[in-house]
């Protein structure tokens, strides 16, 4: 009799529990249509899964046709992908529902439908505008912060949207010091990219500059570079930097490099956002470190080595 009780009680659990869950998973056809025979968050997911290029780039050339084709119709679904997220309760349903073998429940991972509307929110290897410039939806997840990879995730977005964006750079202020690394991380980079208010947003990456803690350096020197000649108050500190760090030489960039070729540039930590922001002075600071001016001092900018 107990036992039965106990089935009985644990049945009407997990009947409570997928009730919730089915309230908070996207269903029907008005969110998640059939596009070219699949849902489309499978495209999504696929867009993601596949947005580097590997050896087969048909899957993802695949899913950024269909993407383009639904527009701004995909916008709903995004929106809800960005603010996936798994609470107790949910997490405590998933735990107890993979214990048992009588349902087959699929549960998509938050974090990877956080990253594959980020993915799908842009136009990749384009030089096109992004596909959704929606900046109010995504400000209002951002505040809500649903979830370190949710906001992570929303900061990629906005990143994407550039000066339009700029509505959303005072949340993305208040989270450069952020305890979450990536958190802080992310907005450091979407400021960059928005690169809009450099009044308020110069300054304040400044600082995180010049903090003792040393953290974040390379997604500050990227955003201030960004800024370009609005950033010339940070130079003093960037020069310091380049004169702490100097050791090795290696090349200055001949150009200004696509945000693709980052990653792969070798160059003193400071002189890329200082060459961004004054090419003479970051020209005549590594030619006094490399020993090739003869002279002991910066030149002034506009002056001739």
């Amino acid at each position: 009799m107990r036992k039965s009780r106990r089935l009985i009680a644990t049945g009407a659990i997990l009947l409570i529990l997928a009730l919730t869950v089915w309230l908070l998973v996207p269903h029907g056809p008005e969110i998640d249509p059939i596009r070219h025979g699949r849902h489309l968050s499978e495209w999504i997911l696929e867009n993601e899964t596949n947005s580097h290029w590997t050896s087969d780039e048909i899957p993802r050339l695949e899913a950024t046709k269909v993407l383009d084709e639904e527009g701004t119709n995909a916008v709903p679904l995004l929106l809800h992908m960005f603010q996936a997220h798994d609470t107790t309760l949910t997490s405590n349903f998933f735990r107890i529902i993979q214990k048992q073998r009588f349902i087959n429940f699929r549960h998509r991972d938050p974090e990877i439908l956080n990253r594959a509307a980020a993915a799908s929110f842009r136009t990749p290897f384009t030089s096109e505008p992004p596909r959704y410039p929606f900046t109010p939806e995504l400000v209002k997840i951002y505040e809500r912060q649903y979830s370190p990879s949710s906001m992570v995730s929303v900061s990629r977005a906005l990143a994407s949207l550039g000066p339009s964006a700029q509505e959303a750079v005072p949340l993305l202020l208040n989270q450069i010091s952020n305890t979450n690394g990536e958190i802080r991380k992310a907005a450091i980079w979407a400021l960059g990219e928005i690169h809009a208010n450099p009044n308020a947003v110069v300054p304040a990456l400044i600082a995180k500059l010049n903090a003792k803690s040393g953290t974040d350096l390379f997604e500050v020197e990227y955003a201030l570079g960004q800024y370009g000649t609005e950033a010339k108050a940070a130079i003093p500190y960037l020069v310091d930097m380049v004169r702490k760090n100097y050791s090795v030489p290696s090349p200055l960039p001949t150009k200004i490099p696509d945000n693709d070729e980052i990653g792969e540039l070798i160059i003193e930590p400071g002189a890329y956002a200082l060459h961004l922001i004054d090419p003479t002075t970051a020209s005549n600071l590594m030619l006094e470190l490399r020993g090739s001016s003869g002279s002991n001092q910066v030149l002034p900018t506009g002056s001739t080595p």
